[in-house]
């Protein structure tokens, strides 16, 4: 297990540490997550599927990508994972016209860190 100084909704919004619903037991025990997380201990290929199919219910690339990106923002782990193991379905989306359209709508558009704006 890694040493942290951070626990609960402070791990769970750090983009660079959460893991969503991978934490194990003894991991959401030793950070307090009891309680912020679903019940359910899932895989990253679990997260993964997940975050596919619902990216892929979504009608247009311009929602895709901002879908990419609240990921990154809230699970890097998983953003890129999702990223790596859909590499041609996906790299289009986050580096291609749906990001240029984004940085023009960026006004309108509510990003965090890594966002365009």
């Amino acid at each position: 297990m890694v040493d942290i100084d951070l626990e609960g909704i402070a791990l769970l919004t750090d983009p660079l540490l959460n893991k969503g619903s991978a934490f194990t037991e003894e991991e959401r025990t030793s950070f307090h997550l009891h309680g912020l997380l679903p019940p359910h201990v899932g895989t990253l290929d679990e997260q993964s599927d997940r975050r596919l199919n619902g990216l892929r219910k979504f009608e247009t690339n311009l929602e895709r990508y901002l879908f990419l990106r609240g990921l990154q923002d809230s699970n890097e782990t998983l953003f890129y994972a999702l990223l790596t193991r859909h590499l041609a379905e996906l790299l289009p989306l986050v580096y291609t016209p749906p990001s240029a359209r984004a940085a023009r709508n960026s006004a309108t558009i509510p990003l965090t860190r890594a966002g365009c704006s």
